[in-house]
This record gives structure tokens, C-alpha cells and sequence, in this order.
């Protein structure tokens, strides 16, 4: 019976070695995950923010296009009271 006993005590911790093995390999392969996780949030974030920052900037460019093109119809408007000629592609539209 002995012999029986013995086997059975290496063939548990044969299995004993197996499991350890394994959780060890699942607690890095966790960490692993996370880390990889974690990074993507972060490449996430800068994104939303860059693409915040571009919109931000188109609204302000658009804005200021606006401003121009309003200027520029008022010094049109000035220049022809004054007497300036109206271009030829003007005075067809």
C-alpha cells in the first residue's frame, strides 16, 4: 500500500506543480491584459482630445472666414462708392 500511497502523493504533486504553473502563467497573463488595457484607454483619450482640439480649431477658423468674408463685401461696397470699376465677372452675377 505503500507504494500505492507514494504514487499517488508524487502524482498530486506533479499536479500541484501543474497548477502553480498555471496560475502563475494566468496572474501574467492578467497583468499583461491590463497593461495592454490601459494603454489603449490612454491612446483612447489622446485621440477624443487631438480630435477635440481640431474642432475647436476648425469652429475658430470658420469663424474668422466669416469675419473676413464680411469685411471683404464691406470694402467692396466702399470701393464701388467711391467710384471703382466693378470687375466684368461681377456684373455678370
Amino acid at each position: 500500500m505503500t507504494d500505492g500511497s507514494t504514487l499517488q502523493e508524487e502524482e498530486v504533486e506533479k499536479f500541484r506543480g501543474i497548477v502553480a504553473a498555471q496560475s502563475e502563467a494566468i496572474t501574467k497573463l492578467t497583468a499583461e491584459v491590463s497593461d495592454l488595457r490601459k494603454f489603449a484607454l490612454v491612446a483612447i483619450d489622446d485621440a477624443r482630445g487631438e480630435t477635440r482640439t481640431w474642432k475647436d480649431r476648425a469652429a475658430y477658423l470658420e469663424g474668422q472666414r466669416q469675419l473676413d468674408s464680411r469685411l471683404l463685401e464691406t470694402f467692396r461696397q466702399k470701393s464701388y462708392r467711391s467710384g471703382a470699376d466693378i470687375p466684368e465677372i461681377l456684373k455678370k452675377t
